[in-house]
């Protein structure tokens, strides 16, 4: 620590080499005074100001003594250089002021701006990100004109996405016009940054933010978005189930169910193929997306036990049947049946649901190594498909020389050798 004797070799070493200014080419091109700035030494500040340091040197990023005073929040060399005749606006290369960088410190911000420091709306989207209210509220006060129009606004509603809940309720008390609140994509926005804040998310759907659009009409409760999942738009629960952390994946989806938010919202998903010209499209809802893998059996379970989802069409009940079907997932599928899927399921899927599982035990038992859990899911699948009034004498390939399933079964287990000769499932 640099004490009197310290300063003592100071004023020496200034008496002899002269040069307070001289550089130190392997630092940025630092001189003394930057470097007792960086590191927060006042007393050495004072010693190399007396003896007449430049105040307004910049260092090879464009930075002054001041700015790395403030980077360092030392307020005392802070005052000393202020009172030294320092640019309260000194800009480095980087774009960065020394209002820019006082980022913990309402303080150090009232500071700069009591010595004449000009606010800049840059300044307060920084204050929003990374600082307290009190600084941010210090720097919006300080601009002139103030922020209004829709585009301002968003970008200050972007800005407190990952910082405290309070820079966000400030942002939502300045926005009169309701630009945040009355945009539809406000929640999902949000969502889609990884980094983002619950407990923000929440003061949004307080103050009246909607998990997703208006529903249209004839629709069976489904909302119909069109354009990329990853672009704008899409719906909020559909974001919180595709965060990959499984604690706040839970979070979001708990949060947003309990303010209504629709499991069966329709995503259309445009592609084009440049080969045929010809235009794809597939669609998603947040149920669709949870039950793909069933990794988290949990969420799927609350999207189950949300009332919008029985607010469901024929449409949407195949398609949650057909899925189950296809992860092989009898628990689910006995589930969406009992919630009034079952009379839709037995009259279009069974038929086409017993070819998938046959068609997929043939590649699982034909395939070395042969897994016996996957034979045990499908046999498993089957006897359900079975019991449900599964039709063995359906073709697969619709034509009367094409075998039937009860054909194709007995070839499938006939050659699968003998390991699976005694399939425990009865035709």
């Amino acid at each position: 620590m640099l004490g009197g004797t310290g300063l003592d070799c100071l004023r020496l070493l200034i008496a002899h080499y002269k040069n307070t200014d001289t550089r130190n080419p392997g630092i940025n091109d630092e001189t003394p005074l930057m470097v007792a700035c960086r590191i927060a030494k006042p007393f050495a500040v004072e010693v190399l100001l007396a003896f007449g340091a430049d105040v307004k040197v910049r260092d090879n990023t464009g930075s002054t003594a001041l700015l790395k005073a403030c980077l360092a929040q030392d307020r005392e060399s802070i005052v000393l250089l202020l009172n030294s005749g320092a640019s309260v606006d000194s800009e480095n290369f980087a774009g960065h002021t020394p209002l820019s960088v006082v980022l913990s410190s309402s303080a150090l911000t009232r500071l700069l701006l009591d010595h004449g420091a000009k606010a800049r709306f840059r300044n307060l989207l920084t204050m929003l990100k990374y600082s307290d209210l009190a600084s941010s509220q210090l720097v919006y006060n300080s601009l002139h004109p103030k922020p209004r129009n829709a585009a301002e606004i968003q970008r200050m509603f972007r800005a407190t996405w990952e910082s405290d809940p309070v820079n966000l309720g400030f942002v939502l008390d300045l926005d009169q016009d309701k630009f945040i609140i009355g945009d539809d994509r406000s929640v999902s926005r949000m969502l889609r940054y990884a980094r983002s804040n619950p407990d923000s998310v929440l003061l949004l759907l307080e103050r009246g933010a909607k998990c997703d659009d208006v529903a249209t009409p004839g629709s069976g409760g489904a909302i119909y978005l069109s354009g990329s999942t990853g672009g704008q738009n899409t719906c909020a629960l559909f974001e919180a189930v595709r965060l990959p952390d499984r604690k706040q994946r839970r979070a979001y989806m708990r949060l947003l169910l309990d303010y209504g938010a629709n499991v069966n919202v329709i995503l259309v998903e445009f592609s084009n193929d440049n080969a045929t010209r010809v235009v794809n499209k597939t669609f998603f809802t947040p149920f669709r997306r949870a039950i793909s893998d069933l990794v988290d059996r949990e969420a799927v379970e609350m999207m189950l036990q949300s009332k919008s989802l029985q607010n469901w069409n024929d449409d949407l009940k195949i398609s949650y049947a057909a899925k189950a079907i296809r992860i092989g997932s009898v628990k689910l599928l006995e589930r969406l049946m009992a919630l009034g899927a079952a009379d839709v399921a037995k009259r279009r899927l069974v038929h086409s649901g017993l070819n998938y599982e046959l068609g997929r035990l043939q590649q699982i038992i034909l395939n070395n190594p042969r897994t016996f859990t996957e034979i045990d899911d499908n046999i498993e699948m089957l006897s359900f498909l079975n019991q449900n009034g599964a039709n063995w004498s359906y073709r697969r390939d619709k034509s009367t020389s094409g075998p039937t399933n009860r054909e194709l079964l007995h070839y499938t287990v006939s050659t699968a050798g003998s390991a699976y000769q005694q399939v425990p499932f009865k035709r």
